[in-house]
């Protein structure tokens, strides 16, 4: 197996009969084709309360779930439900509304990713995994075990309770092994692999593990997580026939994922975003580029922390990537296709800074990134009429009219709280003008148009007790709900009172 085969695979094409041709993966129980009603149906995010337990700990955690409604709020159902801990979120529809994006950790066992980007045709005839390379197709020439020696170097790390996993364990699994999945030993349990090791139980915890099928190649990625953010990918040369010792692997490192995914009408290129959840902090660089070697600063990457990636679905690249470390260590936000497909809306600067930009998808992939500021993100600096305060302003959250003529995006601040309303430009950036006024106690983010263009959903977030705080924003502290605005009336209906609703996506049907 060559390097190629360690791309994240596009497996779709932007029609269905494509889409079966490309080999989908097993279908979820998706809630596919959506039966018509007057106005469409909104696809949207909840928090389902789940029960966790590890280390001796019981916890409710919210799991996020995919969920369908009417365009006025009624019959509310499951729209992708895969397993109690199983995550789906983040929907949006393409521009002719044949094939729906969303982000979940479904399969992510089969995956390199602990989240990937999937792809399913909206009459429901097929699904696609997007990100995360398996071996697909005939099986490999050949295939090997796998064994290595965990290096677990976080306190307590046995006997915590990972609120994303009800097990509490650490997971292996490798490209190829038909999604088996391998647990070092009860996590009280470890075998001793070094003569030093009893001196270091305090502070680390080393573990052997072993993978008994692995398909055989010269690249082969093996992925360890205990949590999204915590594990490493490690790729290593897996011979057919024999034990393959990888040697040590850290769990600190980071894992692979990729989200917030749009697809372009014509199913040629797929914009999201990608990356590794940490960086090797001595280099200060990301540890891999896209096909597996290491980072030389020169082929596309998945990033450092987050990255814009474009996906080439014909070849199963990631066709052009840009993360900070590359954009001048300016923040890439939210980035969103246009309807014809040619143009990316993202938020793009400093942090809580980020303007409102646009950028030409055939200059990325032509390697001369043209971002094109639309509205400024600022600095405040204190006066009266901030009340000596300071804070940033940031564009966030920018959605494209059906005709694409508009941009309605939040303009947020950020100080000692958080507050910001809906605006709306021309793609031009003329005709800027403010939607909402929600006040100083709440925050509307990810808007999206119906499909007539006269309506917006949109996300409010509020404070659970008077003004969010950012870092009660990051903790998901705070409720949120989906409501929808007249851009003829101005009148605001709120669809959803659960507090745990948020990122509408309004189709058609």
């Amino acid at each position: 197996m060559t390097s190629q085969g360690f791309r994240l695979s596009l497996v779709f094409l932007c029609f269905a009969p494509v889409l079966l041709a490309q080999t989908p993966v097993a279908a979820p129980p998706l809630a596919l084709p959506l039966p018509e009603a007057p106005g469409g149906h909104i696809i949207f995010t909840r928090g389902v309360p789940v029960t966790a337990a590890g280390g001796g700990i019981r916890a409710t955690i919210p799991v996020s779930r995919l969920f369908s409604m009417r365009a006025d709020g009624s019959e509310v159902k499951p729209f992708f439900a895969a397993g109690d801990f199983v995550c789906a979120k983040e929907a949006r529809w393409c521009a002719n509304y044949r094939l729906l994006c969303f982000t979940s950790d479904w399969q992510e066992a089969r995956s390199c990713c602990v989240q990937d980007i999937f792809v399913a045709a909206a009459d429901g005839s097929a699904t696609a995994r997007i990100t995360g390379a398996e071996t697909r197709g005939p099986a490999p020439l050949g295939y090997g075990a796998v064994t290595g020696v965990l290096r677990d170097n976080t306190k307590a790390r046995a006997g915590d309770m990972h609120l994303e996993k009800p097990s509490g364990l650490i997971h292996i699994t490798a490209q190829g092994a038909d999604g088996l999945v391998v647990h070092p030993g009860d996590p009280f349990d470890m075998q001793m692999v070094d003569a030093d090791t009893q001196a270091k139980l305090g502070k680390e915890r080393w573990r052997r593990f072993y993978l008994p099928k692995v398909a055989a190649g010269a690249q082969v990625w093996v992925k360890i997580w205990a949590s999204k953010h915590m594990g490493h990918l490690v790729f290593a040369e897996v011979k057919p026939g024999v034990v393959n010792d990888i040697g040590e692997v850290e769990l600190n490192i980071g894992n692979y994922f990729a989200g917030k995914g749009c697809v372009t009408p014509d199913g040629k290129y797929v914009v999201g975003m990608g990356g590794i959840a940490s960086v090797d902090t001595k280099a200060g660089k990301p540890l891999f580029d896209a096909d597996g070697r290491p980072f030389d600063g020169t082929a596309p990457t998945l990033g450092e922390t987050q990255a814009l990636c474009v996906w080439d679905a014909a070849t199963g690249a990631i066709a052009w990537s840009w993360d900070a470390s590359r954009a001048g260590f300016r923040q890439i936000r939210d980035p969103v296709l246009s309807p014809d497909g040619k143009w990316l809306a993202m938020g793009f600067g400093e942090f809580s800074m980020e303007s409102l930009a646009v950028a030409d998808l055939a200059g990325l992939l032509a390697g001369r990134p043209d971002i094109r500021p639309l509205v400024q993100g600022q600095r405040v600096l204190p006066s009266p009429a901030t009340m000596g305060k300071t804070g940033n302003i940031g564009c966030v959250s920018p959605a494209w009219s059906p005709d694409g003529g508009r941009i309605v995006f939040s303009r947020v601040w950020l100080g000692e709280i958080l507050a910001g309303d809906l605006w709306i430009v021309n793609a031009d950036g003329s005709g800027l003008r403010q939607l909402t006024q929600v006040g100083l106690q709440a925050i509307p983010l990810h808007a999206c148009f119906s499909p007539d263009g006269r309506y917006l959903a949109f996300t409010l977030v509020t404070g659970k007790q008077g003004h969010i705080r950012p870092e009660q924003f990051l903790a998901l502290d705070v409720k949120m709900n989906i409501c929808r605005l007249d851009l003829q009336t101005g009148q605001v209906v709120a669809l959803t009172n659960d507090n745990v609703s948020a990122e509408p996506a309004w189709g058609p049907r």
